[in-house]
C-alpha cells in the first residue's frame, strides 16, 4: 500500500516508498483523499525506469503535492505539475541526466525547487532533483498552456568546463549543477529576467568555481557572462577569469 504524503515527507530515504506494482496502487478509502492519484500515463512510464528509481519518482510527485497543500503562493503551478505528472517525470529525468540512478538520491530535494510566474501566464520552473553539501542538481523549464494542453519546454544553459588537458569545452545542457550567487537573495530576478548560477568546485572557505549569468529572451536562456576560477586552493588568492563574452 502506498503511503500518504503526510507520512512520506517524514521519510529520509526514497527506498522507504514502496515500489509501484504492475497494476494501479490500491489504498484504503479513508486515505485516498490524502494523496494524488497516479495516473495511467505516469504508471506506464514508471514501468520503463529501473526498479530502484520508481520509488524516487513517486516520492517526487508526492512531495510536490505536499508543497501545494502548504504553500498557497505556489499552489497553482504545483497543482499543475502534479496534474501532468507524466510530463513532470520527463523533466525530472532530464534533471537527473544520463548518469546511473543512485538509490541514495533523496526525492525530498524537489521541495527546494523555485517557481516564478511570468507575464504571459507561463511559469519558469527551476526543478531541483538532488541536493548536495555545496551544489544542487537542477533543470529549468517553462510551463505554459495552449489550446487546453500543458506545455513543458526544457531550457538549456550554456557553460564552460575545463578538460583534463586544460582546454575549455562549451557545454549546452538542461541538467546543471549549481546554486545561487554568494550573498544573492534569489536565483532569478523577475525584473531583469536574469538567472545567476554559481557552480562551486571546492569546499571550505575557498570560493573557487564557475559563475554564469543568463537572460530569458524569447523563451530561451541566453548566456550574458561566464567567469571561472579553476584553482581551489584557499592559500592562493585569485579573481574569477572572464571566459565569455
Amino acid at each position: 500500500m502506498l503511503q500518504t504524503p503526510n507520512k512520506l515527507h517524514r521519510l529520509k530515504h526514497p527506498a522507504a516508498v514502496p515500489s509501484v506494482a504492475d497494476d494501479s496502487p490500491q489504498v484504503q478509502k479513508s486515505e485516498a483523499e490524502h494523496y494524488p492519484k497516479l495516473n495511467s500515463k505516469f504508471l506506464a512510464k514508471l514501468k520503463q525506469v529501473p526498479d530502484a528509481a520508481r520509488s524516487y519518482y513517486i516520492g517526487v510527485i508526492y512531495e510536490l503535492y505536499r508543497l501545494a497543500q502548504h504553500d498557497p503562493a505556489k499552489q497553482d503551478i504545483l497543482k499543475k505539475l502534479v496534474q501532468h505528472q507524466e510530463q513532470t517525470l520527463d523533466m525530472v529525468q532530464l534533471c537527473l541526466g544520463n548518469e546511473r540512478f543512485s538509490q541514495y538520491l533523496d526525492w525530498s530535494a524537489v521541495g527546494q525547487s523555485k517557481f516564478w510566474k511570468q507575464a504571459n501566464k507561463s511559469y519558469l520552473v527551476l526543478l531541483i532533483c538532488a541536493s548536495g553539501m555545496s551544489d544542487r542538481r537542477f533543470a529549468t523549464f517553462l510551463y505554459s498552456e495552449a489550446d487546453g494542453k500543458a506545455i513543458f519546454k526544457p531550457l538549456k544553459l550554456t557553460k564552460f568546463e575545463r578538460k583534463s588537458d586544460g582546454t575549455l569545452q562549451q557545454v549546452d545542457s538542461v541538467m546543471t549543477f549549481g546554486r545561487s550567487f554568494p550573498n544573492a537573495s534569489q536565483w532569478f530576478d523577475p525584473v531583469s529576467q536574469e538567472l545567476r548560477i554559481w557552480n562551486r568546485l571546492g569546499g571550505g572557505s575557498d570560493p573557487c568555481g564557475t559563475q554564469g549569468t543568463y537572460r530569458l529572451q524569447n523563451d530561451e536562456f541566453v548566456l550574458q557572462e561566464f567567469t571561472a576560477r579553476w584553482e581551489c586552493d584557499p592559500r592562493k588568492k585569485g579573481d574569477y577569469e572572464r571566459l565569455y563574452p
